[in-house]
């Protein structure tokens, strides 16, 4: 048998044994019946849609209470007050999403680029968020109670008037963040003045 022939034949092999453990492996691909559904419908609760691509996706209201949505694409999705509590957004591209509204309690977004999202009144009160990149994002009057924010990028985000009591802050990097009127973590008042820092009057 040729040599280059009989390579080019294990190769072959090889690829297709990684790809066939690949696919038999949870969590790697998202469901196509459940993304046709949601897509029809706007309605996947616990749906399993992980690294789906739902870029400009229109999912205003939808319901996507428990659905896994790890490392999908929604960049510039609209989310319009969706149920999304519960969620598991792990890794998710959420750049320049419509997030108005959206609840995403307990939610698990954890190494998420929500960079320049619109999370203006969004509920997130208990949400994992370490290590999120919410770079520039809109953030007023967002509820953040309980959240974990640890190594969060919080960047020139607009904070103002949202809620972080009993945020975990560990490592935030508040640089340029707008935070007056946000309600701190220990419940105060942040006052005029608060970019970067929370300045109590």
């Amino acid at each position: 048998m040729n040599k280059n022939v009989g390579n080019t034949a294990v190769v072959a092999l090889a690829t297709t044994a990684v790809l066939f453990w690949l696919g038999a492996l949870p969590g790697l691909a998202f469901d196509q019946a459940d993304l046709e559904g949601l897509l029809l419908t706007r309605s996947c609760p616990g749906c399993d849609l992980s690294r789906a691509d739902l870029g400009k996706a229109d999912l205003t209201r939808a319901d996507l209470w428990g659905a896994d949505l790890r490392f999908a694409n929604l960049a510039e999705a609209n989310l319009l007050e969706a149920d999304l509590r519960e969620a598991d957004l792990h890794g998710a591209d959420l750049h320049m999403a419509n997030l108005i509204r959206v609840d995403l309690k307990a939610a698990d977004l954890t190494t998420a680029d929500a960079t320049g999202a619109n999370l203006y009144r969004a509920v997130l009160a208990g949400a994992d968020l370490n290590e999120a990149v919410l770079f520039k994002a809109n953030l007023h009057r967002a509820d953040l109670k309980n959240t974990r924010l640890v190594r969060a990028n919080l960047f020139l985000a607009d904070l103002s008037r949202a809620d972080l009591r009993g945020a975990e802050i560990d490592g935030v990097e508040w640089n340029g963040a707008n935070l007056i009127g946000a309600v701190w973590i220990d419940g105060r008042t942040c006052g005029a003045g608060s970019r970067g820092q929370c300045k109590v009057d």
